[in-house]
């Protein structure tokens, strides 16, 4: 299974992907982007305050925080862009999409003892959205994507290239891109030049969570709780690739089709407190353990070589599935907020995720192990947030930087976000709007990155969220 799903990644490494999955432990480390229009437009700096149904997954203490029994949901649009570059030619696509982020219900439980009074919340975050669609054009005079399958296989004989996890390569000696001669060494008919070289990828999925969450407040001074939760992890990619332009008499051009879907579900606790030593400031501290997530893997590949004087010929593997598990790193939250009486708020938030102890225990699967430490390296994210109250309105701003997962000179994949919203509170409503601007840059390679150029992938998603929510 290593070298299958090559595209499930934004990095490719000379002679080796990264299948099974590098991607899937960035996924499943999540930095919680996502949730109520409150907690979007405050830059997620929730750590220290609670009172908001998304906070409540990143510290469980923010649930005894709510004063009264309260439900609300939240949903919104989502517009993603990505703008490549790939030797100079420029494509841009959009996609939107409706997404369905939070939910939650709060009931205060009753108690002989006022000053310890009991909370529970059943709540539901989209911790994250992986949407997004993209094209890639560009006319390469260095290489093709037969060089590397060549590279990969010379000495391997066709038989022996399925075993030794060459699916690609062995799809291309099937169709005919491929010849060998006596010693193991592979060659092609082709006569590569100028290569046009199409890309084009369209990814579709998410993080949700449930949480079911138990916390008590101490005389408001001390806030701790306590939650189990259930995360839900889809990731589904449609890959297409193509060259043309090939030189010579037999193959003009070949094409590269995939398609797979993980699905997961997974068991997590975390454990958290905000405490007041004067009442206007609060800390805060959360830890949240590893998940455990097993996985279902479903896919289907092929390959097609292009004649110039005959038919098209495919191959392909369909309806393949694969199980195995992952185990994420766990996380650790500090926060600290000062509260202007009833007039609003400034936090900060760190978080620290030590994804290099992320790893597997499937059986087939411990080179993974060794690409964890290897290519990925731990997280320190920050988050800034603010609300102003004007009477019955609420104003918003924040900001959070992701730093990069990634260990390896040829990617940074750093994530900035920039976020403000309004919220109106009467009585027992609040209605409230949150909209964010997130940016990231990828570096793309469709084979080794020793011989091909990135295709630089400018990533850009603006979540609006709305929300409404009641207390009882």
């Amino acid at each position: 299974m290593k070298n299958t799903l090559i595209i499930a990644l934004f990095v490719f490494l000379a002679g080796q992907s990264m299948a099974q999955n590098i991607l899937d432990v960035i996924n499943l480390n999540p930095a919680t982007q996502m949730g109520s229009p409150r907690f979007v437009a405050t830059g997620g700096a929730f750590t220290a305050l609670g009172n908001d149904f998304s906070a409540v997954h990143l510290n469980p203490a923010g649930l005894a925080v709510y004063r009264h029994d309260e439900f609300g949901v939240a949903l919104g649009w989502a517009n993603r862009s990505v703008n490549s570059t790939f030797y100079g030619s420029r494509q841009i696509q959009d996609d939107n999409g409706f997404i369905f982020y939070s939910i939650g219900y709060v009931v205060k439980l009753k108690s002989e003892f006022p000053e310890q009074a009991w909370t529970l919340g059943i709540t539901w975050n989209k911790n994250n959205d992986f949407g997004s669609e993209a094209e890639t054009f560009g006319v390469n005079n260095q290489s093709s994507i037969l060089q590397s399958w060549i590279a990969n296989a010379n000495g391997i004989a066709p038989n022996d290239l399925i075993d030794a996890g060459l699916f690609y390569e062995n799809l291309a000696w099937e169709t005919f891109l491929l010849d060998i001669d006596q010693n193991n060494q592979y060659f092609t008919q082709a006569e590569i030049g100028s290569t046009e070289q199409f890309i084009a990828e369209r990814i579709q999925g998410r993080y949700d969570e449930v949480g079911i969450t138990l916390a008590q407040n101490k005389n408001d001074k001390l806030y701790y709780g306590f939650s189990v939760n259930i995360p839900f992890y889809r990731y589904n990619v449609d890959f297409f690739y193509e060259e043309a332009g090939f030189g010579g008499d037999s193959i003009s051009g070949l094409e590269w089709q995939e398609s797979f879907t993980n699905n997961g579900i997974g068991f997590n606790v975390k454990a958290g407190f905000i405490y007041r030593p004067i009442p206007n400031v609060r800390v805060a501290a959360s830890l949240q353990s590893p998940t455990w997530m097993g996985i279902t893997q479903e896919y289907q590949t092929s390959v097609t070589a292009l004649f110039r004087n005959s038919a098209p010929y495919t191959v392909a593997y369909e309806n393949q599935t694969f199980d195995y598990s992952v185990r994420s790193a766990p996380q650790a939250r500090l926060g600290a907020a000062y509260v202007f009486d009833k007039y609003g708020f400034i936090s900060v938030d760190y978080q620290f995720i030590p994804i290099k102890w992320s790893g597997t225990a499937t059986e087939g699967l411990e080179y993974l192990n060794d690409d964890i430490k290897a290519q990925l390296q731990n997280q320190h994210n920050i988050r800034f947030g603010a609300e102003v109250r004007l009477n019955t309105i609420y104003l918003r701003g924040g900001y959070n930087w992701l730093s990069n997962p990634f260990d390896l000179t040829t990617q940074d994949a750093t994530q900035n976000t920039y976020s403000f919203g309004i919220g109106y509170r009467q009585n027992k409503f609040t209605l409230d709007l949150g909209y964010a601007i997130q940016r990231q840059s990828i570096n793309f390679y469709p084979y080794s990155s020793a011989i091909v150029e990135p295709a630089i992938q400018r990533i850009t998603r603006k979540p609006l969220v709305l929300s409404a929510s009641f207390r009882l």
